[in-house]
């Protein structure tokens, strides 16, 4: 299966809000309480946050031959991977390989020698097997649920 990646454009934001929905309700649920994806799932709800962030961040999003999101991602211009998601029915595809890939391109472009980003537990042992060490582990309060964040980061290139 064949996916492509493209810049994302403010008429995905549909997509790409139900496909995090989508992902979040489908995380390990032996890492996370129901009450904690439940809250975390919430963030789909506000259309605002999501407009203010994808005009605001570089979002990529990866399709498949029907041009349905299957991933997306986005780069702070400070360098922090704000979100790394692939659809549940397409993980281990290699879709957040290829987005992880072109999000260096596109740090590459804007001369972003380091990035870095708060992992979830579920996403930690991917951002390892590619490179990012964690730097801190610290809690993260989102709606009055508890979530360790794991801060890690990735030398792209000597400044």
């Amino acid at each position: 299966m064949k996916h492509k990646i493209r810049k994302a454009i403010m008429a995905d934001r549909e997509a790409i809000r139900y496909m995090f929905y989508e992902t979040v309700l489908a995380v390990d649920k032996t890492l996370y309480t129901e009450e904690q994806l439940q809250k975390w799932a919430a963030v789909y709800a506000d259309v605002t946050k999501w407009e203010q962030k994808l005009a605001g961040d570089y979002y990529l999003i990866a399709t498949n031959d029907a041009d349905k999101i299957i991933g997306f991602c986005s780069l702070q211009n400070n360098g922090c991977i704000d979100m790394l998601y692939t659809h549940p029915a397409h993980q281990n595809q290699g879709v957040a390989q290829a987005l992880l890939y072109a999000l260096y391109d596109v740090a590459d472009e804007k001369h972003i020698a380091k990035l870095f980003t708060h992992a979830s537990l579920a996403a930690t042992p991917f951002f390892e097997k590619n490179g990012f060490v964690v730097q801190q582990v610290t809690d993260k309060d989102l709606n009055g649920s508890c979530f360790a964040q794991i801060v890690m980061d990735k030398r792209l290139w000597v400044v």
